[in-house]
C-alpha cells in the first residue's frame, strides 16, 4: 500500500499507517459475510438473508394445525369447534326450558286425572282464563306442573303398577302435592291435592291456632283424632258425622 502525500502535518508514515489499521478493525471482510462462523448477512429488503428455520429455533411451523385451524394467522373458534352451543342458542334454550324439560302447555278443558299428565316431564298452563276451565285442578291461575314416578322415568300408563307424585305451583307462589296410583291394568287412582304450608304452620310441639280449625267428618267413631265441638244454649242441631255438641243452661 503506497501512502504517497497524506495531509497529516506533523504525522510520520508509520504513525499514518497505524491509524489506518486502527480504523480498518472496524470493518469485515467480504469473505466472512453470509459464511458459516461469519455474520449474516442482509438481503435488499433488509431482512436476514439467511433467515432461520422453525426447528433451528424450537418453534412450531406456521403449516402446523390445531383442531384443524392453521397457525398462519390469529384463530377464530366457533361454538362447534369447542363442543358447545352459540351465544344466542343457549339463550333461547333458556328461554324455552324449565328445570332442564320443555313445558308442555295444558289445553283448556283438560283433566289432570288424564293419563297424559302422568307422563314424566313437566306441564304448564299461561293462562289464568285457561287454569280456571282445568278439572281436578286445585287451582284457578297459570300453573306449572311436574310429575314424579317410582320408575325414575317416563311412565307408561299402562305399564306395571307404579304411583307418581305431582307437584303443582301457581302463579302466585302455592305448592300443591298429590299422589297416584296405577295397579298395572292401566286403572288409575289420584289421590286428593293437598296444599303445602310454607312457614306458616302448627309446630308438632305444640302452638296457638290463630284460627278456628274444622275437622273433617267421618264415621271412624272409636278413633283419636281432632272432633268438631260445638256448645250452645239451644238443643242439637246440624253438624256431621263425629261432632260432638254440647248444650248448657
Amino acid at each position: 500500500m503506497a501512502y504517497g502525500n497524506v495531509n497529516a502535518p506533523g504525522m510520520t508514515p508509520s504513525e499514518v499507517a497505524g491509524e489506518i489499521a486502527e480504523a480498518l478493525k472496524g470493518y469485515l471482510p467480504a469473505s466472512q459475510k453470509g459464511a458459516a462462523g461469519g455474520v449474516a448477512a442482509l438481503n435488499a429488503a433488509g431482512k436476514l438473508a439467511q433467515m432461520p428455520t422453525a426447528a433451528d429455533v424450537g418453534a412450531v411451523p406456521t403449516s402446523r394445525k390445531v383442531n384443524n385451524k392453521a397457525l398462519g394467522g390469529d384463530i377464530a373458534l366457533t361454538a362447534a369447534d369447542v363442543g358447545t352451543m352459540t351465544a344466542a342458542a343457549i339463550q333461547a334454550a333458556l328461554a324455552s326450558k324449565v328445570e332442564m324439560g320443555a313445558r308442555t302447555q295444558i289445553p283448556a278443558n283438560a283433566d289432570l286425572n288424564n293419563t297424559a299428565y302422568v307422563l314424566a316431564k313437566g306441564f304448564a298452563v299461561a293462562a289464568n282464563v285457561t287454569a280456571a276451565t282445568i278439572k281436578n285442578c286445585p287451582v284457578k291461575s297459570a300453573f306449572i306442573l311436574d310429575t314424579f314416578s317410582s320408575v325414575g322415568g317416563a311412565v307408561n300408563p299402562k305399564g306395571a303398577w307404579c304411583y307418581i307424585f305431582q307437584r303443582l305451583i301457581n302463579v302466585a307462589g302455592e305448592i300443591w302435592v298429590r299422589r297416584a296410583e296405577t295397579n298395572g291394568n292401566a286403572v288409575w287412582s289420584f289421590g286428593v291435592w293437598q296444599k303445602v304450608a310454607l312457614g306458616n304452620y302448627l309446630s308438632l310441639a305444640g302452638g296457638t291456632l290463630t284460627g278456628r280449625l274444622t275437622a273433617q267428618n267421618n264415621t271412624a267413631y272409636t278413633t283419636k283424632q281432632v272432633r268438631n265441638v260445638t256448645l250452645s244454649t239451644a238443643a242439637a242441631s246440624g253438624g256431621g258425622n263425629g261432632d260432638l255438641f254440647f248444650t248448657y243452661v
